[in-house]
């Protein structure tokens, strides 16, 4: 009777030291998850801010594109020739560009911190924007630190 309570309080031994262990393994990708969610949240709040940015660009676009299209009515009441067609595609294409414009003009007033929520083109985008040598052939990492690098220079 002794040796059956004996080998059970071992069982009850080695039962609580693997529970032990499976309590630590759950506790450690509890928190690996509730990191990778505070890093998916500081993202998605990157993007947010981005895209917060982006209708005001395109507000400021469309009114200039509205002005812009004002002269192309008044362009209606004479008949209808080649030229007045290709006056429209160039309104067209001007307000492509402007879009291009405004877009690289918000990328060098990117903070620092926002350059770990950026793809490798977006990265080298701003890389050939702020004429960094080589970095066409930079990967990732190579491309953060020498955007931070120029960072700390020119402040």
């Amino acid at each position: 009777m002794e040796l059956l309570s004996k080998q059970l309080d071992d069982l009850d031994k080695q039962i609580e030291k693997k529970l032990e262990g499976m309590v630590k393994t759950v506790n450690q990708f509890s928190q690996s998850i509730k990191d990778l969610e505070d890093d998916l949240k500081t993202q998605v709040s990157a993007v947010r801010r981005q895209l917060q940015a982006i209708p005001e660009l395109d507000s400021t676009v469309e009114v200039e594109a509205k002005t812009e299209t004002a002269p192309k009515t008044t362009t209606k009441s004479k008949p209808t020739s080649t030229t007045s067609r290709s006056k429209a595609t160039t309104t067209k294409t001007s307000t492509r560009k402007t879009k291009a414009n405004s877009a690289s003009q918000v990328e060098p007033e990117v903070p620092v911190d926002d350059y770990d929520t950026k793809s490798l083109r977006q990265l080298k985008k701003i890389a050939q924007e702020r004429k960094l040598r080589g970095y066409a052939r930079m990967k990732r990492p190579e491309i953060l630190k020498a955007l931070r690098e120029a960072d700390a220079a020119a402040s």
